[in-house]
Order: C-alpha cells, then sequence, then structure tokens
C-alpha cells in the first residue's frame, strides 16, 4: 500500500510545540533543518518554512510569530550564519530572491511517499499552497505553483561577500508582480539585519509597480542585483 503511520518519538512527549516558543524567541538560535537527506523516508526537510508560515504566523493559538519576524528568522538570518552576505534581506545590491505570498492560503499537503530514488529508494514528498510566485535573481521561476522553466540559480562555493550597489532594477520588476497580496522584506530603518514587512493588496500590475517603487525608494533604494 501507500499510507503509513507517523508517530513521532523526539520533542513532541507533550503533545504540542509549546517549548519551541522561547527557543523562537532567543536570538542565539536560528531556523534551520536539514540532515542532507539522511532521513529523507521518515522526514520532509523542505516543509519547515511553509509551516513555519502556517502555523507560528497565521494558525497557532496563543503565542505566534510576527510574519515579519518569521521572515527575518528564515531569509536573514539563516543566510547571514552561513556566510551568505550577498542575500537574506531586499536591499541595494542583493541578489533579487522572493517569494510573494497570499498568506491565508499558506498551507501543505499531507505527505506521501515517491520511489524516485536510485534503486527506487523512497523519500516524503509534500506540496505547498499559497506562493503566487517564486523569483531567483529577479526572474520568475515559478508560478502559482507551476515551474516556469527558468533556471537563474548556480552552484556557489564557501561565504559570499556583500554586494555592492547596482543599477540593475530587477528587484523592482520582480516585487511588481501582480498578486493577491505582495509581501515585501525590507530592512528596518534602524538596523541593516532586522527585517521589516510591507504588506498590501494589489489589483493590478500598474498599482503594484507605483505603490512597491514608493516602498523601496522609502528604504533609499530602488534596485537590487541580478
Amino acid at each position: 500500500g501507500n499510507g503509513f503511520i507517523y508517530f513521532p518519538l523526539l520533542n513532541y512527549a507533550d503533545g504540542n510545540l509549546n517549548f519551541l516558543e522561547p527557543i523562537l524567541q532567543s536570538d542565539d538560535c536560528i531556523n534551520s533543518l536539514s540532515d542532507g537527506g539522511a532521513h529523507c523516508g521518515t522526514i520532509c526537510d523542505a516543509a519547515s518554512p511553509t509551516f513555519m508560515l502556517q502555523h507560528w504566523v497565521r494558525d497557532r493559538e496563543g503565542f505566534r510569530l510576527s510574519i515579519s519576524e518569521a521572515i527575518k528568522r528564515q531569509c536573514a538570518d539563516t543566510a547571514r550564519v552561513y556566510g551568505l552576505e550577498d542575500r537574506g534581506v531586499l536591499a541595494p545590491g542583493y541578489l533579487a530572491d522572493i517569494n510573494v505570498i497570499a498568506l491565508d492560503k499558506i498551507g501543505m499537503s499531507k505527505p506521501w511517499v515517491a520511489n524516485d530514488l536510485p534503486a527506487g529508494g523512497k523519500r516524503l514528498l509534500q506540496s505547498a499552497t499559497g506562493y503566487k510566485a517564486t523569483f531567483k535573481s529577479g526572474h520568475l521561476t515559478f508560478e502559482n505553483g507551476q515551474y516556469s522553466g527558468a533556471t537563474p540559480g548556480g552552484l556557489i562555493r564557501g561565504p559570499q561577500s556583500n554586494p555592492d550597489q547596482s543599477s540593475d532594477n530587477s528587484a523592482l520588476k520582480a516585487a511588481s508582480y501582480a498578486g493577491a497580496t505582495i509581501t515585501i522584506v525590507r530592512p528596518l530603518a534602524s538596523t541593516g539585519a532586522s527585517l521589516g514587512i510591507c504588506s498590501r493588496s494589489f489589483g493590478d500590475r500598474s498599482a503594484v509597480s507605483k505603490q512597491t517603487s514608493a516602498s523601496i525608494k522609502s528604504s533609499a533604494s530602488t534596485s537590487l542585483r541580478r
């Protein structure tokens, strides 16, 4: 059969995630989950970022993270701890890696088993909803869950340095995508390491472009590096 029974043994002894509340608020902890695929038949690491938005930002009763804090932890903080200084924030010269999300639509399917690894090896997969568009270096790679065919990414080796200023407007083009709700992550005025959120619902592309342009200009920027 294709069904399975999943019974978590670790970090769920009380049947809830309450013990994670202080951890998620600690500056000594970084959001990360990956074991290089060693347990891909028992867990699906790829679901972690979506679960953060669905559970800890939107659906959880009691304590919740703000959307700005959740995105900061998953983007800026993670990039910094691995030395990827050229990404993680929406700022001048940085890679225009952007997810356009509809937070009310964010969700995940039940896991399923795929036997698509070498020698028929199995792994758990989950699909996600609520992602209107994904941009890599300013190029549209996914739209409403459909792959565009673009492959703008590349192999990197070692830490990446802070980017230089650029006149490229790829961030503006990506951020002007006409979606239901566009969430833009940008540095707060007080600190370049923190993130702020500018969320608006827009109906047409021209309105998105106009409002997004004003928002990014308020951060003293109108461009990111491809």
